[in-house]
């Protein structure tokens, strides 16, 4: 039997679906494991796909501000993504319901403070990497384009996923 509670979270994810009225299949899942976070090079983390079971891509965010817009890592948490589309990130996946946040993406860059306004940079690897902005090396994540293409392809098929953030 199922509980009234349990009857209305399958009915708004269905609607957040656009589909109210079918039953739906459980959402990928994503998790990005937060291995480490320094104060001058960002938050270095790790990829998990729930449904394999396995480390897909490497991941870089700022360092932890308060949630402030546009400068900190995202809170850990849970989270719905959904697919977004702009001029400027013409495919790509939004973090929803973070609190006082809009637009935190998924895309490419190699360095957190240069690349990065509050969003996920994703990767193949960590490694350091040349900052034209501080013009000095600068530890950051390699391969960001093939690896957010990964990511991606990954999810081709898909326009909402579920995203748990934590620290390991």
């Amino acid at each position: 039997m199922v509980n009234s509670e349990s009857q209305s979270s399958q009915a708004s994810l269905g609607e957040t679906l656009g589909h109210a009225s079918t039953p739906q299949t459980a959402l990928p899942v994503r998790t990005i494991l937060r291995l480490t976070e320094h104060p001058y090079f960002g938050t270095f983390g790790v990829m998990i796909d729930d449904d394999r079971g396995i480390p897909i891509h490497t991941t870089l965010e700022r360092t932890w501000k308060n949630n402030e817009p546009n400068v900190s890592c995202i809170p850990e948490g849970e989270y719905l993504c959904k697919r977004w589309r702009s001029m400027k990130h013409p495919n790509t996946f939004e973090i929803t319901g973070v609190k006082g946040r809009f637009a935190c993406l998924f895309h490419r860059g190699n360095i957190d403070d240069l690349d990065s306004e509050g969003c996920i940079l994703v990767g193949e690897n960590f490694d350091p990497v040349y900052n034209k902005k501080t013009n000095r090396q600068d530890y950051g994540i390699l391969g960001s384009a093939a690896g957010f293409a990964q990511f991606l392809e990954g999810l081709k098929t898909v326009e909402v996923f579920k995203l748990v953030i934590r620290r390991v």
